[in-house]
């Protein structure tokens, strides 16, 4: 877990452009999907999934709608909540293995 940790502390240093917290919790599920599958391909494919799709919104909402709509903004939270359930939940219950 302690490495878990570091690695994700040192991706989130790298990232401080989109939130220092957010980066550090995406690095734990990159951490956690590399050491469940046991590939680097799996993390690596995520990550640039995460950064198309981020890249593709920023760059189709050019209104900037959806950042200013209290539905999406309300959806988003609650999703992001939910995550961080889910995560916390897989942490605990895998920690020995971990």
């Amino acid at each position: 877990m302690f490495a878990v940790l570091i690695s994700s502390l040192l991706f989130a240093s790298l990232h401080s452009f989109g939130g220092i917290l957010s980066a550090f919790v995406f690095g734990i599920c990159m951490a956690l999907l590399y050491l469940k599958t046991d590939n680097i391909l799996v993390p690596i494919l995520a990550h640039f999934i995460n950064n198309l799709l981020s890249e593709a919104v920023y760059y189709l909402d050019y209104q900037n709608l959806l950042f200013t709509n209290d539905i999406v903004m309300a959806v988003m939270s609650g999703l992001a909540i939910v995550s961080f359930i889910v995560l916390f939940k897989f942490i605990k219950s895998n920690l020995k293995n971990i």
